[in-house]
């Protein structure tokens, strides 16, 4: 048996979120500025480290299961073609695009033919880039080297996956084998109901992504998002896990404001929850302001403040996409339509409403059930960017997501056999729904053997984009005129 302890593994998880943004400090941000930020960062990473936790908050954990836990952590994200190993959605082109430009220019990364620059949440590649930037020091070849930060880069993210299971066992107080296993079954299997949807809508002409059956919305899976988003993904569910698992305040503000260097649009998603979750935990103070005030305020939070937030705020303001006004996707398709509205109340109540039925008799009284109901409902429906934009509402919703997902694990944990007939029938039936909603995930890997065999290889990788140092590159990954920007002029090195 391997104890793991709750104070270890939140700071391993809160080092892996933050240890990006030093990089970025130290490798694009003036030393005068960058080194006090790192200074006050290290410090309150310092006392992160150094706070105790409850000895009720250690598990023990079977060999075989914490091994089990790395095996498939590292699996999973190859499946998804992490790595350049497996088969790769579409959109990994562009990912691999900002990864090989960090890996091959010069940081800051500028494109000075065409006057613009990399401007894009970085987290996830920056530590593998840089190891990779290593072995071209070493004059191994560009290949070589990039083959190299592939690895490195499927082995960082599965360091996140495997932090993610430990607090979600942690979490769950699950420390057998069944238990270790189950919550990856979850993890990884876990979606709403787009089979149905997609029956209703299209018939038996089922497609191979059929999380957009409505044609409108989309509420990804957790096996769909690694597939598609790895780099918001991971980060974004560590911060939902680490923001759940907390019982005061005192962190909340270093964890959110680290992860918006991944996943700035999961950040803005989770904001309701937040409030709801800060709520929830000032009530167990008796609701003492001076208290909520005090954990607010803390060292933390308030260092995150000030060398976080406006340093990723005017680095994101020269991004050449997010200059467009915040709408009702609505707009975008020539209004609401009664049509739409019909779309739009079957894919919630397939969604959200179909679990919920099982969650409300034991969550009626826990506000964060309502919030994240909220937060996915209204979600949804906005948009930012380009017409037809997607990228904010599916990525705003992944934490709403993530939090269904913990309330059915709630449900499922809580009492595995009923005592009572109908109790045991409802147990089923959530089950029963759950294995539905793994036509899902189940359809991501079909597409992706299906692929494979047309290709007759096993890495069929999305790499055609190379780099976003031309003309056309996709505005969602850039800003132009970038010598002029408030980051380039100011901070940036």
């Amino acid at each position: 048996m391997i104890p793991v302890k709750y104070g270890t593994i939140r700071s391993l998880a809160v080092w892996y979120l933050i240890i990006p943004y030093f990089i970025f400090l130290a490798a694009w941000v003036r030393w005068m500025i960058s080194i006090p930020c790192i200074l006050f960062l290290g410090f309150s990473m310092y006392r992160i480290s150094k706070e105790k936790t409850a000895d009720s908050d250690t598990l023990n954990l079977p060999a075989v299961g914490l091994g089990i836990i790395i095996v498939v952590s590292v699996l999973w994200c190859q499946s998804a073609g992490i790595g350049g190993l497996f088969y790769q959605s579409p959109d990994h082109q562009f990912r691999n695009a900002v990864f090989r430009d960090l890996l091959s220019h010069r940081w800051p990364v500028t494109y000075e033919t065409y006057g613009t620059g990399l401007v894009y949440y970085l987290g996830i590649w920056i530590v593998p880039a840089a190891l990779g930037k290593v072995f071209l020091k070493w004059d191994f070849s560009n290949e070589t080297a990039w083959n190299m930060a592939e690895i490195m880069l499927l082995l960082w993210c599965g360091i996140g996956i495997i932090l993610l299971v430990l607090l979600l066992c942690l979490y769950f107080r699950q420390c057998t084998l069944a238990g270790i296993i189950l919550i990856l079954i979850l993890l990884i299997g876990f979606s709403g109901l787009d089979i149905v949807g997609e029956l209703w809508k299209n018939g038996l002409k089922i497609h191979d992504h059929i999380e957009w059956w409505s044609g409108y919305f989309q509420f990804r899976s957790n096996t769909t998002a690694l597939f598609w988003a790895y780099n918001q993904a991971i980060p974004c569910w560590l911060m939902t896990m680490l923001l759940l698992s907390e019982r005061n305040l005192r962190s909340y503000g270093i964890i959110i404001c680290c992860t918006l260097f991944y996943s700035p649009f999961s950040v803005a998603g989770i904001c309701l929850c937040v409030l709801v979750l800060a709520y929830s935990l000032s009530r167990n103070e008796n609701g003492n302001f001076w208290w909520l005030l005090n954990d607010v305020c803390s060292y933390q939070n308030i260092a995150a403040a000030v060398t976080i937030l406006p340093i990723l705020a005017i680095y994101y303001s020269c991004n050449a996409g997010g200059k467009s006004k915040i709408r009702f996707c609505f707009e975008d398709y020539g209004g609401l339509t009664g049509e739409m509205t019909k779309i739009w109340l079957v894919f919630l109540i397939l969604e959200l409403g179909v679990y919920v039925c099982f969650l409300i008799r034991k969550e009626y009284k826990n506000p964060l059930l309502y919030g994240v109901l909220a937060s996915l409902i209204i979600n949804s429906v906005v948009s930012l960017g380009e017409t037809g934009e997607v990228v904010y509402r599916i990525s705003a919703t992944m934490p709403g997501v993530f939090l269904l997902m913990c309330f059915v694990m709630k449900v499922i944990f809580r009492n595995p056999v009923y005592p009572l007939k109908r109790y045991r029938f409802l147990h089923t039936i959530l089950i029963l729904v759950f294995l539905l909603g793994t036509f899902t995930p189940a359809i991501e890997y079909c597409r992706a053997l299906s692929a494979m065999k047309e290709q007759k290889a096993v890495c069929v990788v999305a790499d055609d984009l190379k780099t976003l140092n031309q003309e056309n590159a996709p505005i969602n990954f850039i800003g132009y005129d970038i010598r002029d920007s408030l980051f380039y002029r100011f901070l940036a090195q």
